[in-house]
């Protein structure tokens, strides 16, 4: 086979989507379009979008929780859990890409493990070596499998003992912290809605139970990157831990008996740069409890001006005010106490408009001796305004950039432990993108100047705000080692297909619509698995002209997962389908079961090849390839039905069958779901045209480069005229008489047995 080969570089905003689907989009572009498919330099790439907190609190034990949306292969915690199988062969899903990420010694030592000790059975854990990962150890855990209509009474119990097994082996081994995902939610079917809950009542319970001199971890993180899990477990921790424990924002904290804070910030997004974690959020600067507080002021110490200023003064009463006025200044920096706010000390800097002398000198210097004094006075964190976009008149870009730089030049000096909190006023969406974006750039500042602990970058639902797209410049200029997609098919035309698919996907604009007749196959598992997507996109299905179509809608990332998920359970569906119809043809034709399926591509000097151009030709088409079909199993059955018909007469037509079909027509014949017309309005059957042109006209394609034309044999039999929502060829007037086909004008055949019609060629043409 003369393989085509494409190479299709992956844009920096595509990287998580492709990470996360590597094995799902390989199977779905094998299945739709015979093409072999290899990604390159995923496991070599960090992720593009930032880490995103979601809750944070800590038990009455000391164990701080939070939910994360991250990635676990990125996480850099002392332990983190893989969701395994009994055999611990990571073939999928995360555990795939844990070891993928991890190197070869993941998966050998699993194998010398089962090899030694046997299957690990469910409800177990055992601790390995972490391989390349970024943590130390990793935890391979068995949840439950949940079988279609189970109650969940045995399943929640195993995933209890998952739970309970994963704590006592950070407790045996002292581990700090550990990032745990919801256990079997996936592939293993449990509800996500009540893993969620069972994981969090777990957490809470062990740690409830355990004496005071037993270890315990710092921090145990429920991690996930995809926005339907995060939420759940989001939900379930607000459930379950918000009465018992103290919702935790930054490094600091007012008394750990304050009981039912409020919730943290709903966008949050950090940065690791060495000993210093930055976190952009949108809140309000005087409800933040980190150790210092940072105020804008005017020269004229009058704290009433200004939106910021007068907000702090407010909230922490006018003894504020009296302190201020007298306090002393050292540099452009007045330090006061905090009085009424949540935090030990205000910071109150002084500005000057952008219009004054050196003022983005004066801004960087008012940014960098706030940094400064924190550290020296041993404060471990610092919450931040967007300084200067108001009255001084400063762009909120120009603003973003210097405060990020500077924090950035801080963590390069920076000894001890510190969080910088930027606080965004929760309605001003542009300043907010305006530091998103300076965060993105701060992940290559680290990265050029190695400074330990870089940006972990994980999957983000805000992040990506435009549709994500391929970038396809030409690899000349592109690094030999960048991620890429490589495609190699049987033919050009193969290869070409399953590019632009991928272009279509990634590029599309919200919604998504999906038309495809399998959408009809799916079990009621994957309905109930798409059930699960719905919190964080819209699906719907619904059934319009003999077409069965769903409509994805959402967050661009969110949706383009969807798609790729709804994708995979078509191919699936199309596989189960393709093999009922091997097992019925066998069964009919017992002696040409194992008869194999030949499609032979015609020499373009061959007559097949010229005696059909001219054809083709007249209707702005230009064949570039005819492949005969040989399937002597359907010849078999089409010969039987010419005998049960009684007719030996059959007629030459065409069918317009999307791309992704030709190797069914040829492995099983024709079917309803693989090319319903535009509008059947003749009857619920298999349509066929006498023509090229009324093919054309009958299958309107989109803007398809290439259309894909079966030529058939056709046994049309007896006939009467056709109508709407006609299921078989009967006549009303006289029901008891019994027709072969129905037809729709002298051009148009429907058959409504596979077996009627046995395909011939498959007619590859290029619109001119």
């Amino acid at each position: 086979m003369d393989e085509c080969r494409k190479e299709i570089y992956i844009d920096e905003t595509l990287f998580d989507i492709v990470k996360d689907f590597e094995l799902e989009l390989c199977e779905i572009i094998h299945s739709k379009y015979e093409c072999k498919v290899s990604i390159k330099g995923i496991s070599h790439k960090p992720s593009s979008a930032l880490p995103d907190l979601r809750f944070e609190a800590k038990l009455d034990s000391g164990v701080r929780v939070s939910v994360w949306k991250a990635d676990l292969t990125q996480a850099k915690d002392y332990a983190v859990v893989n969701a395994a199988n009994e055999n611990l062969k990571h073939s999928g899903g995360l555990a795939l890409a844990l070891s993928k990420a991890g190197g070869p010694s993941i998966q050998k030592e699993s194998d010398d493990y089962i090899r030694r000790h046997g299957r690990v059975k469910t409800g177990d854990a055992i601790l390995c070596r972490a391989g390349l990962l970024p943590c130390k150890w990793l935890i391979h855990a068995v949840g439950p499998r949940v079988p279609l209509h189970s109650n969940l009474v045995k399943e929640e119990q195993q995933l209890e003992k998952t739970i309970m097994s994963i704590l006592n082996l950070v407790k045996e081994h002292d581990v700090n912290s550990v990032a745990i995902p919801a256990i079997s939610s996936g592939i293993f079917n449990y509800p996500l809605p009540q893993c969620a809950d069972t994981i969090v009542k777990m957490v809470k319970y062990y740690y409830q139970n355990l004496s005071p001199r037993e270890k315990r971890p710092s921090e145990i993180r429920f991690v996930n990157h995809d926005e339907p899990t995060v939420r759940e477990m989001e939900r379930a921790c607000h459930t379950f831990l918000s009465s018992h424990t103290t919702q935790v924002y930054g490094a600091a904290g007012p008394s750990p008996t304050k009981r039912n804070a409020p919730s943290a910030p709903t966008s949050k997004y950090s940065v690791e740069l060495g000993n210093v974690v930055l976190t952009l959020m949108k809140d309000a600067i005087e409800d933040q409890q980190t150790d210092v507080i940072v105020n804008t002021t005017s020269m004229d110490r009058d704290l009433s001006l200004g939106v910021i200023s007068s907000a702090i003064l407010q909230k922490a009463g006018p003894e504020l005010e009296k302190e201020f006025r007298t306090a002393h200044q050292n540099g452009n920096l007045i330090i006061t106490n905090a009085f009424r706010l949540k935090c030990k000390e205000i910071y109150h800097t002084f500005c000057i408009g952008k219009w004054g002398h050196k003022a983005t000198e004066n801004l960087r210097d008012s940014v960098k001796q706030c940094l400064i004094a924190a550290d020296v006075n041993n404060h471990r964190s610092i919450a931040f305004p967007a300084i200067g976009t108001g009255k001084l008149g400063f762009t909120k870009e120009e603003v973003a950039s210097i405060m990020s730089e500077e924090v950035f030049e801080f963590s390069k000096r920076c000894q001890n432990k510190m969080k910088v909190h930027f606080v965004i006023f929760k309605y001003d969406e542009d300043t907010f993108k305006a530091f998103e974006k300076e965060l993105r750039v701060l992940q290559t500042m680290a990265s050029d100047h190695d400074i330990q602990g870089s940006m972990e970058l994980e999957d983000s639902f805000e992040m990506i705000n435009a549709s994500p797209q391929l970038s396809l410049t030409d690899h000349m200029h592109r690094d030999e080692e960048a991620p890429k997609i490589c495609l190699a098919g049987s033919s050009h035309e193969a290869r070409e297909e399953a590019e632009k698919w991928l272009n279509d996907l990634f590029k599309a604009s919200n919604p998504v619509n999906i038309q495809n007749n399998f959408i009809q196959h799916l079990t009621y598992k994957q309905h109930q698995q798409l059930s699960s997507l719905k919190n964080a996109i819209s699906i719907e299905e619904f059934f319009t002209k003999g077409h069965a179509c769903m409509t994805v809608e959402g967050f661009s990332p969110d949706v383009v997962r969807a798609v790729l998920r709804v994708e995979e359970m078509l191919c699936k569906a199309q596989e189960e389908f393709i093999s009922e119809q091997l097992s019925e043809i066998g069964t009919m034709t017992m002696t040409f079961k194992n008869m194999p399926c030949e499609r032979r591509v015609a020499d373009k000097s061959s007559p097949e090849f010229t005696g059909r151009s001219q054809h083709f030709q007249n209707q702005g088409l230009r064949i570039v390839k005819v492949e005969a079909v040989s399937n002597k199993s359907l010849e078999n059955l089409f010969d039987l039905k010419k005998q049960q018909l009684n007719c030996n007469q059959t007629r030459k037509m065409y069918q317009c069958i999307p791309a992704q079909f030709c190797h069914i027509v040829s492995q099983i014949g024709f079917h309803v779901e693989l090319a319903p017309p535009e509008d059947p309005q003749h009857g619920e059957g298999i349509y066929f045209t006498s023509s090229v042109k009324q093919a054309k006209q009958l299958w309107r394609q989109r803007s398809d480069r290439y259309l894909y034309f079966v030529e058939a044999e056709v046994l049309e039999g007896k006939s009467i005229p056709g109508h709407r929502d006609l299921i078989l060829p009967t006549d009303g007037k006289s029901p008891g008489t019994k027709y072969d086909s129905v037809t729709g004008g002298a051009h148009v055949c429907v058959v409504f047995s596979s077996y009627q019609a046995l395909p011939r060629y498959i007619i590859t043409c290029e619109k001119r």
